[in-house]
């Protein structure tokens, strides 16, 4: 699942853009702090404050294809929700489950 520039820098320093509103994104509630995970393993500098103002793109890439399962399905339950939250749930497992080992399921 793509992430707009507008969300990287959201994940990056936990500031929204200005005329954004973080109900516009859909940020894992653990984001920030598996990329800050991410970051400290490859001793990448990061503010007293826990903002990443720059990240390598390879780094960016990784960090985006291993959350996009995830990302995924937390945007197809807010989608469904309103509408059936059986779907919303049985929609977002199906992309999450894509990215599991088969013996996982």
């Amino acid at each position: 699942m793509a992430v707009s520039e507008q969300e990287k820098q959201y994940i990056l320093t936990r500031e929204l853009p200005e005329g954004t509103k973080a109900e516009y994104f859909c940020i894992l509630p653990d984001e920030h702090d598996r990329l800050t995970q991410s970051a400290h393993e490859k001793r990448l500098t990061i503010d007293d404050d826990g903002r990443l103002e720059q990240i390598p793109i390879e780094m960016w890439r990784e960090h985006v294809r291993k959350t996009h399962a995830i990302r995924s399905g937390e945007r197809v339950r807010r989608f469904f929700e309103s509408i059936d939250g059986g779907v919303a749930e049985a929609a977002s497992r199906v992309c999450v489950g894509h990215w599991l080992d088969f013996e996982d399921l």
